[in-house]
């Protein structure tokens, strides 16, 4: 599913970074300071994942928009996360449509290789 995401919003022209696990994606974040607008997770990421990665996203990234994935109901995920910095959520499976027409209210512009630092 992962790839899959990846090649579709690589497609839709934005620059995306992958993690195959919560650990890896404080990796990522930690090595592209500045960098990550916005970070799209599964509630469930193996090792590493909900309210805790979230809160140590937001330590690493205060202004990235973290937009959360799940199958459970919008409702329990967020009573599971606790008060947590969420900007959005993503109810499993997504429709692709959904999908972008959240980052692009959330503000994640699609990246312009043309364009890069």
């Amino acid at each position: 599913m992962r790839l899959l995401a990846r090649r579709i919003l690589e497609k839709q022209g934005f620059r995306v970074m992958e993690a195959a696990d919560g650990k890896q994606a404080l990796e990522v974040l930690g090595g592209h300071p500045g960098e990550v607008q916005t970070v799209l997770l599964d509630l469930n990421m193996p090792g590493l994942s909900g309210e805790p990665l979230v809160t140590q996203i937001h330590a690493l990234e205060p202004r990235a928009r973290i937009v959360v994935s799940s199958s459970l109901e919008q409702t329990l995920a967020q009573a599971r996360l606790g008060p947590c910095f969420i900007a959005g959520f993503i109810q499993k499976p997504c429709r692709l449509a959904g999908l972008l027409d959240l980052l692009r209210r959330l503000g994640s512009p699609p990246y312009d290789s043309d364009k890069a630092p």
